[in-house]
């Protein structure tokens, strides 16, 4: 065989066409996006006459680097969060308590901690990073009627406070399954909604490891790894709580919430697989249970229990004329929705050209009805997210991304595609400020959170709720990394309309996962193209019967502006003889925060009237504020 290949013709001939199949093949499949440049034909172009820009230059800046001490203040009816390690991924932790509405503070001072009722020891716990005398008061916060939650507790002599035998390192965990006969409901409810019970915390590919320590013998286990180690366990004091986790929480926040969870995700779109917010709502219960001073924020404003976003992607020849119907339906409804448009103005492998004079009629239809108008790029790309960052200068109509096949496309770049689709949406639909941006094919650089922030987006829809474990809101990082934060929010899909049955036929599945998000407040973001009428218009119209009670239907701009407002509420509760006071205040400066909703212990009222507060069972809703708000309760 050595001689037929090396000595001769044929050989060396096979040799060669080998080689040129696999740089064939890894030029196809490992690198789609083809950085030559391609002559676009001007048959293939609909070049509006006078239109050209946009003129400013696109800089990507650094972003901000957060700093635990922005969230160092005085607070006692928070949670405290004692931080071990400040080169922890702790900033996930945030933007997870932050989506889920827990109070909270970071410090590095364990007599600052010892204030708070509820005290949260992370990332680890070990005598490297605590002396002996804070070992021993934080082992006191249970026995003195506090709750004790700590992640990792590598060490420190602490295994009787949580009442486990030992601990095995691991490298990595698979999963975790809930326990039964826990005998705590609050998380026999919240598991029931993760598929068979067990949340996936690694691929089997082991290239997105959860690194973590298993409790052996725990005298009373409530969650457990795949092996017979625990992961949460729990010890009642009769008047305070211990419970210790087996990994690092702010980790797994952050690694879903950049997209970069395991990559056998089991529901990527349509069925409930929310592992990020299991684990949220486990702290909030944490938190809250048998906490008397309990206050959270809800993620839905006016008192709902969930919130729906219509969404719809325009990306094929007849959308933007259905796009019209869609929008005098839901105007009819009383409803908003949101419309991504594809500025298609090149002819090439994916579609003809349909953003063009005869159809911006279409467009203004849209616009007049009250919808969100937002980006859905311009060439629509398979291969997106392989496109490079850019110059910050494309320019309309000099900027033609040209997809030659389902793997190829030439000419485009990050930049390109968000500033000239924004520029011409602009241009055509005059007093519309595009905010809002969802790629095609859900393809997401690496590179886009910091694009997005460059070229004045600051609203996201560029992953499914599965790959995100989560359906709430959170804020993007750089290059979807640890790092940098920028102020640009995510909004995971939920519900799309091309995979499976006929979206009517899955109606049923629809709201079974409306069940779910009503029961914590998440956002139930639906993804329907509008190139056909039928079924699909049916579907949304009876989903807006359906659900008009209970949800709260926005834009995802409006939903994103609101909730950015809640972002930045600080929220405390004062003990007094009859009662107790929350104080809700805003920043120096900010706007009117309206419909901001908070729950309270279930055994609170209102005491007197407020104008403008109302209370629904153990949810208040506050119709309008800015600066601070106190509301008196009395419990009965």
């Amino acid at each position: 065989m050595k001689e037929f290949l090396f000595r001769t013709r044929r050989g060396l001939l096979l040799q060669l066409l080998v080689l040129l199949l696999c740089i064939w093949g890894v030029r196809k499949y490992l690198l789609p996006h083809d950085d030559r440049e391609y002559k676009v034909p001007a048959a293939n172009l609909f070049i509006f006459p006078d239109v050209a820009g946009p003129q400013e230059v696109s800089v990507i800046h650094k972003g901000h680097v957060p700093s635990w001490r922005e969230y160092d203040f005085d607070c006692p009816s928070a949670m405290a969060i004692l931080l071990t390690d400040t080169q922890s991924q702790w900033i996930g932790l945030v933007h997870g308590l932050k989506s889920i509405g827990v109070p909270f503070v970071i410090t590095r001072d364990v007599q600052a901690a010892l204030k708070h009722k509820v005290v949260f020891v992370y990332p680890f716990v070990s005598g490297k990073v605590l002396s002996m005398d804070e070992l021993k008061a934080i082992a006191a916060i249970p026995r003195n009627g506090g709750t004790l939650l700590a992640t990792n507790v590598y060490g420190g002599g602490l295994n009787e406070v949580f009442d486990y035998d030992d601990i095995v390192p691991a490298r990595s965990h698979k999963s975790l399954q809930l326990r039964q006969g826990t005998g705590f409901p609050m998380f026999d409810s919240i598991f029931s909604g993760a598929i068979n019970s067990e949340i996936l915390l690694s691929s089997n590919t082991g290239r997105d490891t959860m690194p973590g320590v298993g409790y052996t013998h725990a005298r009373h286990p409530i969650i457990g790894f795949e092996d017979t180690t625990s992961c949460l366990v729990y010890k009642d004091y009769g008047v305070g709580h211990a419970f210790a986790i087996g990994f690092d929480l702010g980790n797994y926040f952050l690694r879903n919430m950049n997209g970069r969870g395991p990559d056998n995700t089991r529901a990527y779109v349509n069925v409930y697989d929310g592992g990020v917010d299991i684990l949220l709502r486990m702290l909030k219960e944490i938190y809250s249970f048998r906490n008397g001073e309990a206050v959270t924020l809800c993620p839905t404003p006016g008192g709902k229990s969930f919130t729906i976003l219509l969404t719809h992607d325009i990306d094929f020849t007849r959308s933007i004329v259905n796009a019209a119907l869609y929008a005098g339906m839901e105007k009819a409804n009383g409803v908003k929705a949101t419309y991504f448009i594809q500025t298609k103005y090149v002819k090439d492998w994916n579609d003809d050209i349909f953003f063009k004079d005869s159809n911006i009629t279409y467009l203004h239809q849209v616009q007049d009805a009250g919808m969100e108008v937002a980006s859905h790029s311009v060439a629509h790309s398979k291969v997106f997210s392989k496109f490079p960052m850019g110059t910050g200068k494309e320019q309309y109509p000099s900027y033609t991304p040209f997809v030659k096949e389902r793997l190829v496309t030439y000419n485009g770049s990050i930049l390109g595609e968000l500033r000239v689709s924004k520029f011409l949406l602009e241009h055509f639909a005059p007093g519309t400020i595009v905010r809002s941006f969802r790629p095609g094919h859900l393809q997401y650089p690496s590179a886009l959170p910091q694009a997005l922030v460059a070229t004045g987006y600051v609203n996201s829809s560029s992953l499914t709720a599965g790959d995100a474990q989560t359906y709430l809101p959170y804020r993007l990082m750089y290059d979807r990394a640890g790092d940098q934060e920028t102020d640009v929010l995510e909004v995971p899909v939920a519900v799309e309309d091309e995979r499976g049955l006929p979206m009517l036929q899955r109606f049923d599945s629809c709201m079974l996962l409306a069940r779910h998000l009503s029961s914590y407040g998440g956002v139930m973001n639906v993804l329907i193209h509008t190139d056909i009428i039928g079924q699909k218009f049916a579907f949304e119209e009876k989903l807006i019967n359906a659900c008009r009670d209970i949800a709260s239907f926005s834009t995802l701009g409006d939903y994103c502006d609101w909730w950015r407002s809640r972002y930045d509420v600080h929220l405390s509760v004062v003990t007094h003889d009859k009662g107790y006071v929350v104080t809700l205040s805003t920043p120096p400066g900010s706007g009117e925060v309206k419909g901001l909703t908070i729950q309270v212990p279930a055994s609170w009222s209102l005491q007197g009237s407020l104008p403008g507060v109302s209370q629904q069972g153990s949810k208040v809703v506050v119709q309008s504020f800015s600066g601070n708000l106190e509301i008196p309760f009395l419990q009965h």
